[in-house]
């Protein structure tokens, strides 16, 4: 009965192992080293949808993409599951099965006789609502409001087009900021959305979000997840030797031979020393830390082995050196914020301008700059990840000033009640 399916849920909920949203940069290099794979044969298309929830003027409609299966279904009284895209990877045929994206979910539909959707974000995959680039002008219906109201018109047409009951229990599953939607799906559409799964959804935005690398530092020394004191004393240590090597041509000079940097004299740019050292001259996955992992580095463990054995040998800026030629191989390393900054922030395409759609929405609701200031405990170089740094992408890309960026954030808190919403 329904106290049978709350525990289930609540224990769910519990054990969801979600992360917080990946820095801008972390989307920005993905995006550099893959292509969404946008093949997915199960995929099915809401062509009902509304552009722009919010004008009545505005009649234009387009096609979602969603997924469903059914194969657990107990018929009615059973609950809805719908699992709830957000700014990640594209959704594959494997996302009501063994994906990541709401593998919790996945786990309790069978122990309830649920029926399962997973409905993707608009402006992420291939859900696009009839725009034909992604301009400033074209961003302009994306939001979490609308995909909120996304949500709540799909539960209108799934209703109605899988004969469910009006009275069904539907039930939002998502992490990070997708458990964020998860969650206000509930909060401004009760009559829709009986009950939410939101796992680590950072619910209060934040335009200087200082904590998060600072409690990267604390994952880097914690034994139980692979961790240690030493390793993170040396990352920390040898990124610190970074910044005082960055004062001098010399020194610059030194770090672009080490550490195989492309190009000449990079490192004179400012704007590149933060791309480069501004999150860690590697990508650590800290966020993930997935402990089944097999590649190199893939996790903390194995970043702290390869750390804590070069040290025995090495200066922990010769550690980071050698950590850097181990994770990019024979390549060089691109520090070229202007190439960056083009391709991901300047690209308006709806093939190539991915980066920008989720940068679009840091500056326009929620902010959550992952900083590396100076008085913080970042493990990182610390000065050059500076919230004035992020902001003044906001400008550049979108013209957005950096004060718009704070009142938006001021207003997205508002009309969700931060980490205390109203709703049950």
């Amino acid at each position: 009965g329904d106290l049978t399916l709350m525990r289930l849920l609540l224990l769910t909920a519990a054990c969801g192992a979600w992360a917080l949203p990946a820095n801008l940069w972390t989307h920005i290099r993905d995006a550099a080293r893959e292509t969404p794979d946008l093949t997915a044969t199960k995929a099915l298309h809401f062509c009902g949808q509304s552009q722009d929830h919010f004008d009545d003027a505005n009649a234009v409609t387009w096609c979602q993409r969603y997924f469903v299966d059914t194969q657990y279904w107990a018929g009615p009284g059973s609950p809805v599951f719908l699992c709830v895209g957000g700014e990640g990877p594209a959704f594959q045929d494997d996302v009501l099965s063994t994906s990541v994206h709401c593998s919790d979910m996945t786990t309790l539909a069978p122990k309830v006789g649920a029926m399962m959707f997973a409905v993707e974000h608009r402006y992420y995959g291939s859900s696009f609502p009839s725009v034909s680039d992604l301009s400033t002008e074209s961003l302009r219906f994306l939001s979490s409001r609308q995909a909120l109201a996304d949500l709540a018109k799909f539960n209108e047409f799934a209703t109605a087009s899988y004969n469910l009951s009006s009275d069904a229990k539907w039930i939002t599953f998502g992490g990070s900021y997708p458990g964020m939607l998860a969650g206000w799906a509930r909060l401004k559409y009760p009559t829709h959305f009986h009950g939410a799964i939101s796992s680590s959804a950072p619910v209060r935005a934040q335009v200087n979000y200082q904590g998060y690398l600072d409690v990267t530092a604390q994952s880097l020394a914690q034994r139980r997840v692979g961790g240690s004191i030493r390793c993170a004393g040396i990352i920390e240590q040898g990124h610190a030797d970074i910044k005082q090597m960055l004062a001098s041509s010399v020194g610059r000079r030194s770090l672009e031979s080490m550490f195989n940097i492309c190009g000449d004299a990079m490192l004179d740019d400012v704007d590149n020393q933060a791309l480069w050292a501004g999150f860690g001259v590697v990508y650590i996955d800290v966020q993930e830390n997935d402990p089944s992992c097999t590649d190199e580095l893939c996790n903390i463990g194995k970043v702290c082995d390869f750390v804590t054995t070069e040290a025995e040998q090495k200066t922990p800026l010769e550690v980071m050196a050698s950590l850097s030629r181990k994770s990019y191989g024979d390549q060089c390393v691109n520090v070229d914020f202007g190439e960056y900054e083009n391709g991901y922030f300047v690209n308006t395409t709806l093939t190539g301008g991915t980066g920008r759609v989720w940068f679009y929405q840091t500056c326009n609701e929620f902010a959550f700059y992952q900083t590396c200031d100076e008085d913080s405990n970042c493990p990182f170089t610390k000065g050059l990840n500076t919230l004035e740094w992020n902001l003044k992408q906001c400008e550049a890309a979108f013209n957005i000033s950096a004060d718009q960026v704070s009142q938006n954030v001021v207003d997205s808190n508002n009309y969700y009640g931060a980490d205390r919403p109203t709703s049950t």
